[in-house]
């Protein structure tokens, strides 16, 4: 675990090093950071996009230095809050947002979708749930807020297929007995085995979807 004391050394070692890139050619060192915040950008995309945007303006060394020393910032911060990021395939993006496989293919050449890794040229796309979706609208989501939208919905349909299913328990007992529970095997002292069986499935219908007080 990072302590108090730990940053602070680090915020040390960032200063000193500041002081000694005065002596760094400016071409190189902007091609260095700019590395750096690449690579940097795969795990934190909103983090990063101030500085990259920073990067690609004419800089003089001090401004570099300035680049330097919040690169840093940014790689302590993410170090020491940062969680194992997760990984979708291309079908799992097309699935969560309703398309193909190729429209997200293609949104991701076409930028649509930012902060994707691929291995090789041909290799298929990774997806972290860091990456950032661009709307029409060029709205920001990222692709773990739109797995999460996804899940609530399966979750709503689920309980609707669920309580539906629940309902149609309810209807066939109000249909077989010719009137409701409680104006039927509600008011039986006694049952047969099978009004036994169907009194508890009932009865368990209606507790469900919130009617048996009703």
């Amino acid at each position: 675990m990072t302590t108090v004391m730990d940053r602070e050394k680090a915020k040390c070692w960032v200063e000193r090093m500041k002081a000694q890139l005065h002596g760094e050619k400016v071409e190189e060192l902007a091609s260095f950071l700019k590395y750096l915040t690449n690579v940097l950008q795969r795990v934190e995309p909103h983090k990063t996009e101030q500085l990259m945007s920073r990067l690609h303006q004419p800089q003089n060394v001090d401004e570099l230095a300035s680049c330097f020393e919040h690169l840093c910032e940014l790689v302590i911060d993410v170090g020491e809050n940062h969680h194992l990021t997760k990984m979708y395939k291309t079908s799992e993006v097309a699935k969560f947002m309703g398309v193909t496989v190729a429209t997200v293919n293609n949104w991701i050449k076409e930028g649509k979708i930012k902060g994707t890794h691929k291995a090789g040229k041909n290799a298929h796309a990774k997806i972290p749930e860091t990456a950032l979706y661009i709307t029409s609208s060029n709205e920001v989501m990222t692709i773990k807020e739109i797995a999460s939208l996804y899940e609530k919905e399966q979750k709503q349909h689920l309980a609707q297929a669920e309580e539906n299913e629940l309902l149609e328990t309810i209807q066939f007992f109000n249909k077989k007995y010719n009137g409701t529970y409680f104006k039927t095997l509600a008011k039986k002292d006694v049952f047969t085995p099978e009004e036994q069986r169907d009194a508890s499935e009932w009865t368990y219908a209606l507790k469900k979807v919130g009617l048996f007080n009703k």
